[in-house]
């Protein structure tokens, strides 16, 4: 009988620390880079595919433990009709668990230096590789963001972080500004 209520009692420490870090997601620090610039952003009138082609967000958990820090890569790949793909690589770096899963996204042009965003429900990714790590059952709505252009990256206005293109330099500074800025709480969960 102990061990059950050990058992329980973990179970529910499990699920408070992913509810506390489902809402800390949401709470995310803005890219550093996003403060800087972001009030320089012009009306411009660009042609409609000037954001075509591949473009990389990065983000993280605010919430670690002993046993999970997780990173994500989103790899959004902008075709000119419109059309495209995401793929989102997640990793926890304590252990090395990982998952990528991408689906069809749309995106348009909205006039002024707005584009909007448009990704399916959860229901619609695939996974392509996992090694320890699945999709949940949470079943999240499709959701649209707005991005402007300015200085060669993408300003995503609605979560206040910067998309680059992929080249190792942009991802590693993407990567490094994120890791250095978003506070982190370390929780214990006290299961081994």
């Amino acid at each position: 009988m102990k061990n059950k209520t050990l058992s329980i009692l973990r179970l529910i420490k499990h699920l408070i620390l992913i509810i506390a870090a489902g809402m800390l997601v949401s709470c995310a620090a803005p890219d550093p880079m996003f403060s800087a610039n972001s009030r320089n952003i012009q009306d411009t009138d660009y042609p409609k595919n000037k954001i075509v082609g591949m473009w990389v967000h990065f983000g993280r958990l605010m919430l670690q433990t002993e046993r999970e820090e997780m990173e994500w890569k989103f790899y959004y790949d902008l075709l000119p009709n419109g059309r495209g793909r995401i793929r989102q690589a997640t990793i926890n770096r304590v252990n090395g668990a990982h998952m990528s899963v991408e689906a069809n996204l749309t995106w348009r042009y909205l006039g002024k230096n707005w584009w909007q965003i448009s990704l399916p429900a959860s229901t619609e990714y695939r996974v392509t590789d996992s090694d320890r790590m699945k999709l949940t059952g949470n079943y999240l709505k499709p959701n649209a963001f707005l991005v402007r252009y300015y200085d060669g990256n993408l300003y995503d206005m609605n979560t206040q972080q910067v998309l680059v293109r992929p080249t190792h330099k942009d991802v590693s500074g993407l990567a490094n500004r994120i890791r250095s800025s978003t506070p982190t709480i370390y929780m214990n969960s006290g299961s081994r």
